[in-house]
């Protein structure tokens, strides 16, 4: 996903809040594919170290309730925007929190 993909996304796409995590997500032009995008702010994770564990985390929690995070339905960008609660929490709760926000929203 490129960045003008991510910058539409998060200016057009409908956002999906959860306490550990934001999904924005919207249509994909050409209908077929997908894409998805885990950003982890700066200002939120101030090391590399951090934000790389956030990121490998929601992939993580998204994979062990779809399988892969290639699973997500098709036709459709994905950016899932990591906050500081997520390393908070053990796997365990992220994972729970991942998969009920992924099923009350219609993704799962």
């Amino acid at each position: 996903m490129n960045n003008k993909e991510v910058i539409t996304v998060i200016t057009q796409g409908r956002a999906f809040k959860s306490g550990s995590f934001l999904l924005k997500m919207a249509q994909n032009k050409d209908g077929i594919g997908k894409h998805v995008a885990i950003l982890a702010p700066k200002k939120q994770f101030p090391t590399a170290v951090m934000r790389n564990k956030a990121k490998r985390r929601l992939k993580s929690c998204i994979s062990a309730c779809l399988g892969s995070v290639y699973k997500l339905p098709k036709g459709y960008l994905y950016v899932f925007t990591v906050y500081k609660g997520l390393l908070d929490k053990t796997f365990k709760e992220s994972k729970e929190e991942t998969e009920l926000f992924l099923t009350k929203n219609g993704i799962l």
